[in-house]
């Protein structure tokens, strides 16, 4: 997870490494998901998203937490 809250704005460079980065963890079957971006950034990543169809943007970091699969165990 990326949490951009504390960052009002990037230029195509720090995104395009962000996406780097993004794309790397891929390889290792890390999915990343980023949370709290505020519309510059938003901005900024949407030129650079084009490359990346499948990229996971959430709202919050409770909506991240929220959306987390827990198994539950039936303990009978």
């Amino acid at each position: 997870m990326v949490d951009f809250s504390s960052v009002y704005s990037i230029d195509t460079m720090v995104a395009n490494q962000i996406f780097k980065v993004i794309n790397s963890l891929k390889l290792l079957a890390i999915e990343t998901t980023l949370t709290k971006l505020c519309p510059e950034v938003e901005q900024t990543i949407g030129i650079i998203v084009i490359y990346f169809s499948i990229l996971t943007i959430k709202p919050s970091l409770q909506k991240v937490i929220d959306d987390i699969p827990i198994p539950v165990e039936n303990n009978k």
